[in-house]
């Protein structure tokens, strides 16, 4: 197996992960237009879902902290798109032993930490 499809087949467990979270936000009526948007809330959602060893304790994680969930969501949605449409790869290669979530947490984060940098160019560059 060459490296792109090695690539692929761990974009696609992230793309698994990824589709379990939507479902799970649907059942508690969380949808992006309901909940306020925020990189700290999505951060710490990360930083806590990392560590999450199976699906009941990410039920329990959101409902804690729905807004956290909702922004991180928006991340993790985003990470998706960038793939598929820019080709940008925020994902790190696995060995294969994580908590369910870490793909999905670990390659959101990644993200976020470039959104960041994009912003701070932009306002340092006004």
């Amino acid at each position: 197996m060459n490296e792109s499809e090695s690539r692929e087949i761990i974009f696609g467990d992230f793309n698994l992960s990824l589709g379990l979270f939507r479902e799970i936000l649907k059942n508690y009526g969380l949808k992006s237009a309901t909940t306020k948007f925020s990189f700290d809330e999505a951060r710490r959602f990360s930083d806590e879902l990392i560590l999450v060893k199976d699906v009941e304790q990410v039920h329990k994680l959101i409902k804690a902290n729905p807004s956290g969930a909702v922004s991180f969501y928006e991340f993790a949605h985003e990470v998706e798109d960038r793939h598929n449409f820019e080709k940008l790869d925020f994902i790190s290669q696995s060995d294969g032993r994580h908590e369910p979530f870490l793909l999905l947490a670990s390659a959101t984060r990644n993200l976020m930490d470039v959104r960041e940098e994009e912003l701070r160019e932009e306002q340092e560059a006004e």
